[in-house]
């Protein structure tokens, strides 16, 4: 290539680079990309052509009509930032106060119960699923952070109870609570529905409960105590751990212990 045109593409190179939103390159020609018209250029004019250009009504117009679209879609973006932030906030304090409330996400289903919160929260009310897909599992994930910050570096215990619900499926609820030896507050950290209950569905319960305790490692020696009732599959599960929980001790629940309740 001769050197008078090395030098023009040279050149070329660095108006794109000073411009590049508005020029390009095509077949060794400068293009104005918002207008699609070919630039002149040469060593004697240099960037004339350009600056001429630029300043011409039809440049000018198209240029100003980019701004303004670009300008929109930001200022629409950081809207609809704040706008789905907010609805993230109030979606997630709705299903916090369900919960806590011990209401159903359900309810929200119902046309009285939305037409209330819209009239007067002036709001869009999320569907059930909704937040059931993008919220309780959070709210889940803070709740068992707060557990753990409780329960800390202390000894725990676990209270195992099993029961049958209104449909009649069988249910295994455990609590946990710090022993720091202060009065401590029992947590339910699981609720698990079982086909069956015996010794083995017992064991796994406890089990996957000390793993949400305890997700990255198993802390056997501070398991130091499990209350539950009399019944044979708890107390055959409850001896299985000892095996592996050297300071585990078993409480039968006072109730149990003196009415003989199994």
């Amino acid at each position: 290539m001769p050197k008078d045109k090395t030098s023009i593409r040279s050149k070329l190179n660095e108006i794109i680079k000073k411009y590049p939103k508005e020029l390009e390159i095509v077949s060794n020609k400068l293009m104005c990309k918002l207008c699609l018209k070919e630039i002149s250029f040469t060593h004697k004019h240099g960037n004339y052509n350009v600056i001429k250009h630029f300043e011409t009504s039809k440049h000018r117009e198209k240029k100003e009509k980019i701004d303004e679209s670009t300008q929109e879609f930001i200022e629409n973006s950081f809207q609809k930032a704040e706008n789905h932030n907010f609805k993230n906030e109030f979606f997630a304090d709705l299903t916090k106060t369900f919960i806590e409330a011990n209401i159903p996400l359900e309810k929200l289903s119902h046309p009285s119960l939305r037409q209330f919160l819209q009239k007067y929260t002036k709001r869009d009310v999320p569907n059930p699923f909704t937040l059931r897909k993008n919220y309780v599992s959070k709210i889940y994930e803070n709740v068992i952070a707060k557990v753990k910050a409780v329960l800390a570096d202390y000894p725990i215990y676990l209270i195992v109870d099993e029961t049958t619900d209104a449909k009649n499926r069988y249910v295994v609820n455990i609590m946990v609570g710090s022993l720091n030896g202060r009065q401590s507050k029992p947590m339910l950290i699981s609720t698990t529905f079982v086909d069956q209950t015996n010794n083995k569905t017992i064991n796994q319960c406890i089990m996957d409960s000390l793993r949400v305790i305890w997700p990255e490692n198993m802390h056997y020696d501070r398991l130091w105590l499990i209350l539950s009732d009399q019944v044979s599959y708890i107390l055959k599960a409850i001896n299985g751990f000892k095996c592996f929980f050297p300071n585990l001790n078993h409480v039968t629940c006072l109730a149990h212990h003196v009415f003989g309740i199994t």
